[in-house]
């Protein structure tokens, strides 16, 4: 049940008034139209029709605090104490209608474009991004643009609460198969989870599967720009994980795989690079077992790198 099921069967979002509602419409984008209503209970219900699709209807509840922000930014932006009027301007960005109700007052606005009003409706923006977002995350598996909307290092549209986004991309990259959709996914999921949260979610992930999945991850996961895109502290708390993966693939005789090969080598390298010298004894069995496969050679690579890191003068 979709979390606007869950508020329509409890009657919240249909029962209490309007607080905010705010249309758009016309501007050259593939959106083609967007409404937005924010009840005074927090219920938020979203609609929105990009072009060649079906209309999309979303909602969720926002909480005391979200309520209470947005109710700030209408008395920040003076809603009430505007003009009425604007100077038209020749642009491409659409129409907005803007109605506000607080208590007894309400009051609604039509406007292409009003600077004095941006930091409402960019707010509100948001709120129809959580709506497409999530939406394609969860019909599409579409990942970039949750990676986009998550990491603050991306610019692009950003969500109203990027925390909604956690379950759907769990879901998504447990059985995504396609490298890149699963390096967005696990991307966006690194600048989400706490530390912790995150290596439990790569362990779970690394723990299940054949091993052509585990190359897949493990491809992924070693792999540059991924861990360069990804909070610092998430990457280093990767290491022992991977370590431990290595020493798995190490213990066996057998040859190794030519996908397990590569994803092991690019391990290697990840390890070098950070020049984790707990690694070491690991990287000489996995030479010692391999050394004629790509992964036994980087890991001689890694090995030599961190040794060289370590006798290297210190400041």
């Amino acid at each position: 049940m979709s979390v606007l099921q869950v508020a329509r069967a409890s009657g919240e979002v249909a029962a209490a008034a309007p607080l905010i509602e705010y249309s758009w419409g016309g501007g050259l984008s593939s959106i083609r139209t967007a409404n937005v209503c924010v009840r005074e209970n927090g219920g938020v219900t979203v609609k929105y029709l990009k072009q060649e699709q079906k209309p999309v209807e979303y909602g969720f509840v926002l909480d005391t605090d979200e309520i209470a922000a947005l109710t700030a930014l209408v008395r920040t932006v003076k809603f009430f104490d505007q003009s009425a009027e604007a100077a038209a301007i020749a642009t491409d960005v659409g129409i907005s209608s803007l109605t506000v109700t607080v208590g007894k007052s309400r009051r609604a606005l039509r406007f292409n474009s009003r600077q004095e009003f941006e930091p409402l409706t960019e707010a509100l923006w948001r709120l129809v991004q959580q709506a497409i977002v999530t939406t394609e995350l969860q019909e599409k598996g579409d990942t970039y643009q949750a990676m986009v909307a998550s990491s603050p290092r991306l610019a692009g549209a950003k969500v109203y609460r990027p925390q909604l986004l956690v379950a759907s991309l769990k879901r998504t990259v447990a059985s995504c198969q396609e490298r890149q959709k699963l390096e967005w996914g696990l991307t966006a999921l690194a600048w989400l989870l706490t530390e912790d949260q995150w290596l439990g979610v790569v362990s779970s992930l690394l723990a299940g599967g054949d091993d052509d999945r585990k190359a897949l991850l493990l491809g992924v996961l070693g792999s540059h720009p991924f861990y360069g895109n990804i909070p610092d502290t998430h990457a280093r708390i990767l290491l022992p994980a991977l370590t431990a993966m290595l020493d798995t693939f190490a213990e066996t005789q057998d040859r190794l795989p030519a996908k397990t090969d590569e994803a092991l080598g690019i391990v290697c390298q990840f390890l070098g690079a950070e020049k984790y010298d707990r690694c070491v004894p690991i990287l000489t069995k996995l030479r010692q077992v391999h050394g004629d496969s790509n992964a036994g050679r980087w890991a001689g690579w890694a090995i030599e790198s961190i040794n060289a890191y370590q006798r290297k003068p210190k400041p």
